[in-house]
């Protein structure tokens, strides 16, 4: 399959992809800035650019917080260096490109290529990634490569969150992350920039090709 066949079938621009997850919690069903349930069980129209109308779905919410057996964890200034760190050196082990990945006290956004895709964006097959099963497959034929390493290295930051203080022994990542492929240059000039823009507008600790770690700023955000 050519790169037009495969971005014109949803999959992604040279394998890169725009990856999103959050800390346990801290986007619940119901929240005012607009959801997605799991497989689309429940629809909600908008998102966070356009949410919904206020208080719409206010009951969801509070079912979906009375049901946490605690709130959410979100991160300290140095568990967001700690994480930004831990989960990029994961990646970069596990073969991945990393451009760019930022962690807020309560998000992550990375730009990855995930190592099942060599320098020219073509597919290696998926039997080539450790622990990587056909139990994995994802609905629609989605690959499911990418969230299965994205996974490992939550995993690891976790662990090193836990073994620095950083965090308690509750889990710290909800469960799911949102693969978003990239469909072209522009869009992954796009992804790129907006991740850097987390480090002024939400004090996140950042990660970039060019510059290395850099731990979150010390004034308030613009």
């Amino acid at each position: 399959m050519t790169q037009t066949e495969r971005v014109a079938a949803g999959g992604p621009w040279r394998g890169w992809y725009h990856v999103m997850t959050n800390v346990r919690g801290a986007w619940l069903p119901g929240d005012p800035r607009g959801w997605r349930s799991y497989a689309h069980r429940d629809h909600c129209e908008g998102d966070y650019k356009n949410p919904p109308p206020p208080d719409e779905h206010l009951a969801k919410l509070r079912r979906a917080r009375d049901s946490m057996r605690d709130p959410p964890e979100f991160l300290s200034e140095t568990a967001r260096t700690a994480a930004c760190l831990a989960l990029t050196e994961r990646l970069l082990e596990l073969g991945s490109n990393v451009p760019a990945l930022c962690v807020t006290d309560r998000h992550v956004h990375a730009l990855v290529r995930f190592c099942n895709y060599d320098a020219d964006g073509e597919p290696i097959p998926n039997a080539a990634i450790p622990g990587l099963h056909p139990r994995n497959a994802l609905r629609n034929d989605r690959d499911p490569a990418p969230r299965h390493l994205f996974g490992r290295a939550k995993m690891h930051a976790s662990r090193e969150l836990g073994d620095a203080g950083l965090k308690s022994s509750k889990a710290l990542w909800g469960r799911r992350c949102h693969i978003k492929p990239v469909s072209g240059r522009a869009h992954q000039l796009n992804v790129y920039r907006y991740i850097i823009r987390h480090r002024e507008r939400e004090r996140a600790a950042l990660w970039t090709f060019r510059d290395g770690l850099l731990p979150p700023p010390t004034h308030k955000p613009r």
